[in-house]
């Protein structure tokens, strides 16, 4: 029968294994720089927590002197202008304007942004700016409808998207050329003696009317030629006239 005897010591020059542990495992500590790191991430949460609000307040600030400065520049440049007209027509009794439809200055600044605000912005307080200045030189100001003013034909009335070709004119039935802007101030202009297209009829209706007016006036057009101008530019003065009257 063997006898258990204890293992032999380790030779010289090995090293001693330590003795077992039969105790309860110790709980790992975290080192020193992990414990620093979450303190630095805590510290720049709380420095966040105080700059955050006032950062958000500075760019609201920015913002808001951005747009009062760009209002200001667009109302100098809507009241000169609305004057330059009134004034350089005294003879004019009535002025035509298109009746058009705005978003209210909240909700377009919602929904659009900046640019499209001032936008919006610009063409109802230019509308003011012309009524003050009409209504002071004893004028009249009468709204027309607005649709298909810068597609409809002052010849022969087709009226296609593809007429307007960026500031060009160009019927594509006829052939009638002019610039965009006058053919528009033409049909704005004759809009407002219309008895059949007023300010409440729907567009569905104006389209009607301007298609059953094409169809009655190919005569006049074509004995014109393709590439007529209804509109001519008197001679140094910037104005259009209708070339009948030439």
């Amino acid at each position: 029968m063997s006898e258990n005897y204890p293992p032999p010591p380790p030779g010289p020059g090995l090293p001693q294994s330590p003795p077992p542990y039969d105790g309860p495992s110790p709980r790992p500590g975290r080192p020193p720089a992990a414990r620093l790191g979450w303190a630095v991430r805590l510290l720049l949460f709380l420095i966040l927590l105080l700059i955050l609000p006032r950062l958000v307040e500075q760019v609201e600030f920015a913002v808001v002197r951005g747009r009062e400065r760009a209002q200001a520049e667009v109302a100098n440049v809507n009241g000169r202008a609305a004057r330059e007209l009134v004034e350089a027509y005294p003879e004019v009794s009535t002025f035509h304007e298109e009746k058009l439809n705005f978003t209210s200055a909240n909700q377009q600044h919602r929904q659009k942004g900046v640019n499209r605000f001032l936008n919006g912005w610009s063409k109802r307080d230019l509308s003011k700016k012309l009524e003050l200045h009409i209504s002071a030189s004893g004028a009249r100001r009468q709204f027309v409808n607005a649709a298909y003013t810068s597609q409809e034909c002052p010849c022969c009335h087709w009226t296609d998207r593809g007429n307007r070709q960026d500031t060009s004119f160009v019927c594509s039935h006829c052939g009638y050329t002019g610039h965009a802007d006058s053919v528009a101030s033409s049909n704005v202009r004759s809009r407002g003696s219309d008895q059949m297209i007023t300010t409440f009829t729907p567009v569905k209706r104006v389209k009607e009317i301007l298609l059953a007016r094409h169809a009655t006036s190919d005569a006049r057009c074509a004995s014109r030629g393709p590439g007529h101008q209804l509109l001519s530019e008197v001679p140094g003065s910037g104005q259009f006239i209708d070339s009948d009257l030439l």
